[in-house]
């Protein structure tokens, strides 16, 4: 009988923690009636970066060839690259020369929401330098939002043992602990699963254009969209990454 209770009492509990995100998602979130694409967001990266590439390497710049004015790209794109047109760092390819090899990286995709990671190699060597494409998906296509360069590799290419999307939520139900932020996440089609989250001064938090900081929990919204990426303990989550699902 006591079993029968715990059960029905963590149903109540998952109960109110799904009603509690959807209430306070429910005035932030946009219309998600847009259809997602099937191509995939590395997919679309790699076709416009390589194409980038093959415009810069040829008798032609893409300001010539018109791909600087390209569809795929968001007008705040297309401002970004006139802008930077003459400058000495490639504003695409993130750096003074171009690459031997590059590869794509999917960072997170939520939604209509997608952001993508590339890293060049020059010989042997990795460059420093990486490209950060954000996208949202327009009219069942990608379309790039943002193109940030950094320094460093955003997110080293390693497992986690715990990789999930949710939201964060801080109002919690008893018997979790509110004085921890935790996230709310889908697991096996089941909404309402909970893991507190653990920061330290190595836990790192990205921003949508890809800008890495160090977390500050005190600035967190109820009911962001994120991305945690760390390792599970008995206790929880040690956050290592967290990336912000802006705009949703």
């Amino acid at each position: 009988m006591q079993t029968k209770y715990k059960i029905i009492g963590l149903a109540v509990i998952v109960v109110v923690i799904v009603l509690v995100v959807w209430s306070l998602v429910g005035n932030k979130t946009n219309d998600n009636s847009t259809k997602i694409p099937d191509q995939a967001p590395e997919d679309a990266v790699l076709n416009f970066y390589n194409s980038w590439i093959e415009a810069v390497t040829s008798s032609s710049t893409p300001y010539e060839t018109g791909l600087a004015k390209d569809s795929v790209l968001s007008e705040e794109v297309k401002a970004y690259l006139e802008e930077n047109k003459d400058s000495e760092m490639d504003p695409v390819l993130c750096q003074a020369g171009v690459p031997d090899a590059i590869r794509a990286k999917l960072l997170f995709t939520k939604d209509n929401k997608a952001q993508v990671q590339v890293l060049g190699r020059i010989g042997k060597t990795a460059a420093p330098e990486q490209t950060i494409m954000s996208l949202t998906a327009v009219d069942g296509e990608w379309q790039i939002s943002k193109i940030e360069c950094l320094s460093g590799e955003t997110a080293p290419d390693r497992e986690y043992s715990f990789e999930k999307d949710g939201y964060l939520l801080k109002s919690v139900p008893p018997p979790l602990d509110s004085k921890y932020w935790h996230l709310v996440f889908e697991e096996d089609g089941v909404m309402g699963h909970t893991a507190p989250l653990f920061f330290d001064a190595s836990s790192k938090c990205v921003e949508e254009g890809g800008t890495e900081i160090a977390c500050s929990p005190d600035q967190f919204t109820e009911a962001s969209k994120v991305v945690v990426k760390g390792e599970m303990t008995e206790a929880g989550v040690n956050v290592k990454y967290l990336f912000h699902l802006q705009g949703e």
